[in-house]
């Protein structure tokens, strides 16, 4: 699929790839749009639609046609559809229409597909909003039904008028299918009764045959949203199968059971992306000619290019995070089997037994049935990563995946933690005398909290190459700052401890920011992993030194000007080393510091003075970087 300039490999049909987001100067670019759209209508009020739609096209030649920004161009083409449909509901006229026609004309100034894509809906959906509003909401259901057909069937006729997927058409094709599908499927099982929103019952059998009906629909068309907004149904179903397995049983066990059905449908869904494409391809040497010359042939399936050529020069932040809805639709399968096999992990290792019981002995936490749910879930985690990061090499699955064997890190550290303090001293013991843990004691269990972490998070890194994992393992070193306050037991609430701890967090953040510099000076190109290894610690150290520095500020008098004047340095910082996270992780403190300074509305004046003054730095970056750096020191002039 080609969005914003990309071309894939058509060996990648299969993969339903879309740039969602070029990089992360797209995506600060993105956040600062929305921040003026908001602004813009907080002040504006009935014009502030209008005001959209006027700063989206003014917007549109820089971001879309000049820098490619797929993100922003998205931003951009809603804010149209959005400014639109305002601008008309404050004329009282028909918002959805007044929506299709500026979509369109967006569409035709600036080729966003989900501008063309959002058309079409407001269009479809205008006179089915028409006959809602003027006749009983009792036909909702059969009305989304037939608006989800309408779109599906728009969908299809631009998917067949581009089976390689190599043009704008299937672009537009996917956003279609993206907003059909949960409008089919919501209707779909209304239609029949089905609503598991509300608790009503649902007959499994029914809604697994639709679901099966679905899947065999999507590897046709070689879809998968549809199969996305299913997911919910498909669990209820599976849930209530599990439920009457137990129904003789105690309400723990049909619980129980219930909470396996997210790890069933977790594992399908991993099954069913690993093998979409040789399904597929049997699927169609099945079906006949008449069908299969309207749908894309089966591929193969292929890795993403690891070279950043196809980036466009204006990014200097080269970040993958989605690189199709095959990510989305494999992150999701990861995180059901993640949730699911932490209660399988519980049935295997408590299943029979008297919990009560087994609480107060202290061989609990060295016994393995306490494991059982800890070490399943890094298995089926590390066992997805392996196939679906490793060797496909999928950006969102990595992160979603990273993420969550983050968890298991930490949760196997507490566990590690507990099981030294409770070989000492009895836990349960101190806790029934009102009596604390020795310093030393403490400071072992910290110690080995964060060992383990740190040991989980960098095998993670070590073995799969995923840059944030590295991040999370820097991260998990934060406690040994505070391991002397935590042994003294001190109090939140005191003043003095407050500052104490909130200093010793900067430290920390300045730590990591210092190794996010080093990381960056290994690689002033920004063509490998290391880039994005500085680019995920450069985040981290963002999150940790901005929200308390500006807290420290706001304390001493004067405050919001000190605020105003740290930001000033920081987008100094920010020209000099190339890196905009500490100015996307600023934006609220700044905003918060400059509102009461601007009067009754000062939060969207503020919101809109600052979003329009980065948003210039941002077009003008480079220019004004290169002067920045001209009244540097020599050794900072150097890239990275």
């Amino acid at each position: 699929m080609q969005t914003s300039g990309e071309q894939f490999s058509s060996d990648r049909v299969d993969e339903e790839d879309i740039r969602l987001t070029t990089g992360f100067a797209d995506v600060f670019t993105a956040i600062l749009i929305v921040i003026a759209y908001v602004a813009l209508n907080g002040l504006a009020g009935a014009f502030g639609g209008a005001l959209m739609i006027v700063a989206s096209f003014a917007l549109g030649r820089p971001f879309i046609r000049d820098r490619r920004f797929a993100t922003t161009g998205i931003v951009l083409a809603a804010g149209v559809a959005v400014g639109a449909g305002v601008s008309a509901a404050f004329l009282e006229t028909g918002g959805l229409l007044v929506s299709a026609v500026a979509s369109l004309f967006y569409w035709r100034t600036f080729k966003v597909p989900i501008a063309l894509a959002l058309s079409w809906i407001a269009a479809i959906a205008f006179p089915f909003a028409l006959y809602a509003w003027s006749n009983s909401i009792d036909q909702a259901s059969g009305l989304a039904l037939v608006a989800g057909l309408l779109i599906f069937g728009v969908a299809m006729v631009y998917d067949a008028s581009d089976r390689v997927r190599q043009t704008r058409r299937s672009d537009v094709a996917f956003w279609l299918h993206f907003a059909a599908a949960p409008i089919l499927v919501h209707g779909l099982f209304a239609a029949m009764g089905v609503n598991p929103w509300v608790g009503t019952p649902v007959d499994a059998w029914m809604v697994l045959a639709v679901f099966f009906a679905l899947t065999v629909v999507a590897l046709v068309i070689d879809r998968r949203p549809i199969l996305v907004s299913s997911f919910f149904y498909v669990v209820a179903a599976t849930g209530s199968l599990l439920s009457a397995l137990y129904e003789s049983g105690e309400i723990e066990a049909q619980i129980q059971g219930v909470m396996l059905a997210p790890g069933i449908i977790g594992l399908l869904i991993l099954l069913l992306a690993a093998a979409w494409t040789p399904i597929r391809r049997g699927l169609l040497w099945a079906l006949p000619e008449a069908i299969t010359r309207y749908v894309p042939a089966a591929g193969v399936i292929q890795p993403p290019r690891d070279d950043r050529s196809d980036l466009p020069a204006d990014e200097k932040e080269p970040l993958r995070l989605i690189l199709g809805f095959n990510d989305i639709f494999v992150a999701m399968g990861a995180m059901a089997l993640f949730i699911g096999s932490i209660f399988v992990g519980w049935r295997i290792g408590f299943s029979g037994v008297d919990l009560n019981s087994l609480a107060s002995s202290r061989d609990l936490f060295t016994s393995w049935r306490v494991w059982a749910p800890i070490l399943l879930p890094a298995a089926s985690l590390w066992l997805v990563a392996e196939y679906f990061v490793r060797h496909r090499r999928m950006a969102w699955p990595a992160i979603s995946i990273a993420f969550a064997f983050s968890w298991v890190a930490l949760a196997a550290g507490l566990l590690l933690a507990y099981t030294r303090a409770n070989s000492v001293t009895n836990i349960a013991m101190l806790e029934l005398q009102g009596a604390t843990m020795p310093p030393g004691l403490v400071f072992q269990c910290v110690l080995i909290l964060c060992l383990a972490g740190l040991a989980g998070n960098l095998l993670f890194w070590w073995r799969h190459r995923v840059p944030l994992s590295f991040a999370l393992a820097v991260g998990s070193l934060l406690p040994l700052l505070f391991v002397d306050i935590i042994a003294d037991s001190m109090e939140q609430g005191n003043g003095l401890a407050d500052v104490n701890w909130q200093f010793r967090l900067l430290v920390g953040g300045l730590l990591i920011f210092a190794g996010a510099m080093a990381w960056d000076r290994t690689d002033p190109a920004r063509q490998s992993q290391r880039s994005d290894t500085a680019f995920w610690l450069h985040l981290l150290a963002s999150f940790i030194v901005i929200p308390v520095a500006a807290s420290l500020a706001m304390r001493m008098p004067g405050g919001a000007f000190i605020v105003l004047l740290g930001f000033a340095g920081l987008v100094v910082l920010a020209l000099v080393i190339d890196r905009r996270a500490p100015l996307v992780v600023a934006l609220p403190s700044v905003i918060g510091a400059a509102a009461p300074l601007m009067g009754v509305l000062g939060t969207p004046i503020a919101g809109l003075l600052l979003s329009g003054a980065l948003l210039a730095l941002v077009l003008r970056w480079d220019v004004v970087r290169g002067h920045v750096l001209a009244l540097m020191p020599a050794p900072l002039q150097q890239p990275g």
